[in-house]
């Protein structure tokens, strides 16, 4: 029954739908997300560890205008949170920080896997931060809520 639905209803009204009854199941129980940033970069006194990623992966010629992209997706994600603040029993919420990933918000096509295929789509390669996000949380020892 799942696979008939999948196939009948298109991903982007699928994706929207289950954005949407997730932010209504996680009403009554959802933390605040931290919303204080610095008034400046050189607020920070010091820093704590450094890690760094290839941004530009191997790939077939003609996804590398997406590899591209995605390094622009990966700055204006950057951008969002730099400078955020998180004090002792701050909730950080990446997904609240980025916002929605469209075009409309200066977000561009980048690299996406969708069932096993590698394709582009609005904000595509932020898992790369994300990723680099959780891997830096698990290593400072934070509690993940989700």
């Amino acid at each position: 029954m799942r696979r008939i639905l999948r196939k009948a209803i298109p991903h982007p009204l699928r994706a929207e739908l289950h954005r949407t009854l997730r932010r209504f199941q996680d009403l009554p129980s959802r933390p605040k997300p931290s919303r204080k940033f610095a008034s400046s970069p050189d607020t920070y006194a010091f820093r704590l560890f450094e890690h760094s990623s290839r941004l530009f992966k191997s790939v077939p010629d003609h996804l590398m205008t997406l590899q591209h992209n995605k390094v622009h997706n990966l700055e204006l994600g950057c951008l969002r949170m730099d400078t955020l603040l998180l004090e002792p029993g701050d909730v950080f919420s990446f997904c609240s920080l980025v916002g929605r990933t469209s075009y409309r918000q200066g977000f561009v096509d980048g690299l996406e896997m969708h069932d096993g295929k590698m394709l582009g789509a609005p904000g595509g390669g932020l898992c790369q931060l994300a990723n680099l996000l959780f891997w830096m949380a698990i290593h400072l020892d934070l509690e993940i809520l989700e």
